[in-house]
């Protein structure tokens, strides 16, 4: 009776086992882990941080799953060739589903429709999800696009070119505000303001005395302007009066003989 009871829990136990097996290769099976086969490795690098990313996070194209972090490491442990400016740069392989690429279509098709979302202009973001403090590749066309400095090593994967999240772009341009703010020289600022306006004062000053000292000139020219008018409205009203004096200056003499 013993070993009947143990042979049954050995059945049991392997039963259990076989169970679990089975389960965990049906999950692996639905997540699409491991399937190697309908997958396209691409690469990125980031010379910000990437906190909150890791293997297993997920890379987004517009809003639709596609693809998840396989590998997170350093530009300098994968690439030795690099210059040393690019030694902490982080580096990101993603593993791409080609099924959703083109349906049917086979990882060489897939892997040149990714380089031609590439060569027009295909970026990846890393983006915080909400507060939970994990973060997510955002594969995108943004609109204006930020200029990345050129690479120093030759990629093993198809490589997409990072874009900084707006979060990053905005600390950044505030960062670069500051820096001018802090080395612009404020003393020498004031100075030139104060210069400038003492510049101006003088030249109101002399326009002021200029226009002073012309003053009685410029009533004369008014006065004899005036005084002109007057002549031309006399003379105007003898013409009208006698026209020949257009012809002669003067009326004549009269002669002796009519004088009385």
């Amino acid at each position: 009776m013993a070993r009947d009871n143990r042979a049954n829990y050995g059945r049991i136990g392997l039963a259990i086992f076989a169970g679990a097996i089975a389960m965990a290769i049906s999950l692996i099976y639905i997540a699409g882990v491991g399937d190697s086969g309908h997958e396209v490795l691409v690469e990125t690098y980031y010379e910000t941080s990437v906190s909150g990313l890791s293997a297993g996070s997920a890379v987004n194209f517009c809003g639709v799953k596609i693809g998840e972090v396989r590998r997170i490491n350093f530009i300098g442990n994968l690439y030795p060739e690099c210059d040393d400016s690019d030694v902490q740069r982080v580096w990101v392989l993603m593993a791409l589903d080609s099924r959703l690429f083109s349906e049917g279509e086979s990882e060489e098709a897939a892997a040149k429709i990714t380089q031609w979302h590439i060569d027009r202009g295909l970026c990846a973001t890393v983006t915080a999800s909400g507060i939970t403090g994990l973060s997510r590749i955002e594969l995108s066309y943004p609109k204006i696009v930020q200029p990345v400095r050129p690479i120093s090593w030759k990629p093993r994967y198809l490589c997409i070119p990072p874009q900084p999240s707006l979060l990053d772009s905005f600390s950044d341009s505030v960062s670069k505000a500051m820096n001018q703010l802090g080395k612009m020289d404020f003393q020498l600022l004031w100075t030139n303001v104060c210069v400038v306006a003492d510049s101006l004062a003088n030249l109101a000053s002399s326009a002021s005395a200029m226009m002073k000292s012309e003053r009685d000139g410029i009533a004369a020219i008014v006065g004899n302007l005036e005084s002109a008018t007057s002549s031309v409205d006399e003379l105007a009203e003898s013409l009208k009066q006698n026209p020949s004096l257009l012809l002669r200056p003067a009326d004549p003499e009269p002669l002796p003989e009519t004088a009385d």
